[in-house]
């Protein structure tokens, strides 16, 4: 596109004169990359309901999509959900997150929250996960009528007690994670006493809040929560179709029974054997799970577990619920 520029001049008899000289400017497209940022600009949501004995293959899934997508799930069905990190028969209904096992059924939502990356909403180390990506679960919960907040263990407080559960799973050289919660809203999620909960009885939202809370009203004021944390717009689609998934764990198999063990802050961790006989951790404690497993193949080659565990001191690995990392040595030499 051309436009004209203005050059003064005098004139030999003092009067002025303005000269019009062309210029070009050429105006170019955006580059590719915002382009494609601007393309992306939608935080995609998903509703639905299932039975529970299809949560396992809708959370595996959330490991595998490629944008920020938050998945509120209503489970039609009862059932126990366990985490990918506790020692239970394979049969067990297991979720892609780890931390303690959880009770699903009507009045309840499972919540999945995919980022392709830790800082998606913004700044996040691994050490921060929960307490950085609950924020926006904290404001939903609470602008649907119970007032939440987050007090640092793997649980949702309203009054003061346990109302959800919250996990994450987390990869450490991708920095991929996926934030999980079940909410209790008229039905209680927990499925024991456990000392994360410090002597606090779980309750329901409806319970704790002392009123009705439309479960509607809740997933959208979740959903409105995260987009307004994640500056994007909300992408209405269905749940994915998860009929003939096979739900893959995203560990090795976790040992059924511990033959070491230590009773930590997040509740139990241990030391088994797994398949094929490889010395395995595992409990309710939150770990990278590529980074740990890293650290059992060092294990097993026969390396000293005082230098293994430099794959889970790293900056880039999240390690929740546990005093450091020198428990998982102390539970590998006891052996």
């Amino acid at each position: 596109m051309a436009v004209a520029a203005a050059n003064v001049t005098m004139s030999s008899d003092g009067t002025a004169q303005s000269l019009f000289l062309p210029i070009r400017v050429w105006i170019l497209p955006p580059p590719a990359s915002l382009a494609k940022k601007s393309r992306m600009a939608a935080m995609i949501v998903r509703q639905g309901s299932c039975a529970a004995d299809a949560l396992p293959a809708l959370s595996r899934s959330a490991l595998e999509v490629d944008a920020i997508e938050l998945r509120l799930i209503r489970p039609t069905t009862e059932g126990v959900l366990w985490s990918s990190m506790q020692p239970m028969e394979s049969s067990a209904l297991r979720r892609v997150s780890c931390g303690a096992e959880a009770s699903v059924g009507a009045g309840t939502v499972f919540l999945s929250l995919a980022l392709p990356r830790i800082d998606a909403l913004g700044e996040c180390a691994p050490d921060r996960i929960l307490n950085r990506l609950v924020r926006p679960m904290l404001k939903g919960i609470t602008r649907a009528g119970a007032h939440a907040s987050y007090l640092g263990r793997d649980w949702i407080s309203v009054a003061h007690r346990p109302a959800a559960l919250v996990g994450f799973a987390h990869h450490a050289e991708t920095q991929r994670v996926v934030l999980e919660a079940v909410v209790a809203v008229r039905r209680g999620f927990a499925t024991r006493d456990r000392d994360s909960y410090l002597g606090k009885a779980p309750g329901t939202l409806e319970e704790l809040a002392g009123r009705a809370i439309d479960e509607d009203v809740l997933c959208t004021r979740i959903a409105e929560a995260y987009s307004q944390a994640a500056r994007m717009e909300i992408e209405t689609r269905a749940l994915p179709d998860v009929s003939s998934a096979i739900a893959r764990p995203i560990v090795s198999a976790r040992p059924g029974v511990l033959l070491r063990s230590s009773e930590e802050a997040i509740g139990q961790v241990g030391i088994g054997v797994g398949e094929g006989g490889a010395l395995r951790f595992a409990g309710e404690m939150m770990i990278s799970f590529d980074a740990l497993e890293r650290f059992e193949a060092r294990l097993a080659a026969g390396e000293d577990a005082a230098q293994c565990v430099e794959e889970i001191v790293r900056p880039d690995v999240a390690l929740f619920g546990v005093t450091d990392a020198n428990v998982l040595v102390r539970l590998a030499r006891a052996l």
